[in-house]
């Protein structure tokens, strides 16, 4: 899902797709749900060229790695660690061979398999668990600044050395988790009631809902919001 905001150009991208991985022999199999969510870095040039390439490169090699076969969270971890890199050398590719300036994207790869959700976060895009019991949670990092009373990202895709990489995993049986969004930093402009609201109700159309608000508040300041929703069967 992804809304333009009062943009005059959408900056956010988002990947979700699915990898059967292995043999035909018992437990030699798995499968895994992944979304990728790349959001322009604004106030820089070539965002939406930056967002879309670093998605497309870490979908790409996330492909590669786990049809590889099955494999472990410990590996996952270095797994979406390697794309991330290889998209940031994709970018940097790119600024070179077009004589671009400074640019780049935030990035989050988010892995679930089996009751399993191993993710890579750069940036200030958001990972928010949803479970049973009406609980809403932001699982990682916001690689924020605050200078001079304005927000300014501390860590990016530019195509330069990365100063900040949170990577985790998060076991989906905690408290019955039903659900994992991935979303840009445009969802900052919904308040945290209603969006829990939302996100804890039986709606099939959560993230339509989500845009309504946005729509409603009809704001001179709403961000490209981009979002992937996995509800946990």
């Amino acid at each position: 899902m992804r809304y333009l905001g009062a943009r005059k150009e959408q900056q956010d991208y988002v990947s979700v797709f699915r990898v059967n991985a292995g043999g035909d022999l018992p437990g030699s199999r798995q499968t895994y749900a992944v979304g990728v969510l790349t959001d322009g870095v604004g106030g820089l040039g070539h965002g939406r060229e930056a967002g879309e390439l670093v998605n497309l490169s870490a979908s790409e090699a996330m492909r590669a790695e786990l049809a590889a076969g099955p494999t472990s969270e410990e590996a996952l971890l270095a797994i979406t660690k390697k794309a991330a890199i290889t998209a940031n050398q994709s970018l940097r590719d790119l600024r070179i061979e077009n004589e671009y300036g400074r640019c780049g994207t935030t990035l989050i790869i988010a892995v679930i398999f089996g009751r399993s959700l191993v993710y890579l976060s750069i940036g200030d895009s958001v990972i928010l668990t949803i479970d049973d019991a009406g609980n809403v949670a932001k699982i990682n990092q916001a690689h924020i600044l605050n200078v001079g009373g304005r927000r300014v990202l501390a860590s990016a895709i530019l195509g330069e050395e990365i100063d900040q990489v949170d990577q985790g995993r998060f076991d989906l049986r905690r408290l019955g988790t039903s659900a994992v969004l991935l979303s840009s930093d445009g969802l900052s402009g919904i308040a945290d009631d209603q969006l829990k609201k939302i996100l804890i109700s039986k709606s099939k159309t959560k993230l339509s809902d989500i845009v309504k608000i946005a729509q409603t508040k009809n704001s001179e300041v709403q961000d490209n919001l981009s979002m992937i929703l996995f509800e946990i069967v």
